[in-house]
């Protein structure tokens, strides 16, 4: 079986489309992980067209709204010299968007799914989420969370927040010390693997 990223390289069509089917393909969670593990399968002499193909494209977000936010957010730190993962792990969590170089968190959360009452909302997602954030903030993150209303309405200073966040701690890197693997305590796992509530 072909993977997405094969079947792409090898077919004729329109770049665009190609772009846009590796996009779908890739889209996710783990969509950056499963891409990475495709790329090292295709043969040495078809990467440099899937290369082409991949260049600028954004891919392993969760939604639609994910994509839209990753997308004005790369295009508002454009000539900062920063990379943008999108669905990066820091300490066990899944985080949408992870600059490693300032140590910046990016949350985009819809009502639906983190909303009290939200739609897909849930105690345990509900609980899970307060202990991502504070791992973040124990081992030294800037974390910035923003809603879908903020995406949809008020983008402009969404990304005026983000870029001089950005660019603050470029200029200004945090003097004390981080933690370090030396410093964990139970609670710096992930909380499903600690958390009674959650132990089911």
């Amino acid at each position: 079986m072909t993977s997405p990223l094969e079947t792409a390289v090898d077919l004729s069509l329109p770049d665009a489309t190609l772009r846009s089917f590796l996009q779908e393909q890739y889209r996710g969670a783990r969509g950056n992980d499963a891409l990475a593990e495709d790329l090292a399968a295709l043969p040495p002499q078809r990467r440099a067209r899937a290369a082409e193909l991949l260049d600028g494209l954004i891919t392993g977000t969760a939604s639609n709204l994910e994509l839209r936010a990753v997308t004005a957010i790369i295009g508002a730190l454009d000539g900062i010299d920063v990379e943008v993962i999108v669905n990066g792990m820091v300490q066990g969590y899944r985080f949408d968007i992870v600059i490693p170089e300032a140590g910046v968190l990016i949350e985009i959360d819809s009502y639906a799914y983190h909303g009290a009452g939200g739609e897909f909302t849930t105690e345990d997602s509900h609980l899970k989420e307060r202990w991502k954030r504070n791992a973040a903030a124990r081992f030294g993150w800037t974390l910035l969370s923003y809603t879908d209303r903020c995406i949809d309405f008020t983008l402009t200073y969404t990304l005026a927040e983000i870029v001089d966040t950005v660019r603050y701690n470029l200029a200004y890197p945090r003097t004390r010390r981080k933690r370090t693997d030396e410093d964990r305590i139970r609670t710096d796992s992930p909380v499903q693997t600690w958390n009674p509530l959650l132990l089911r």
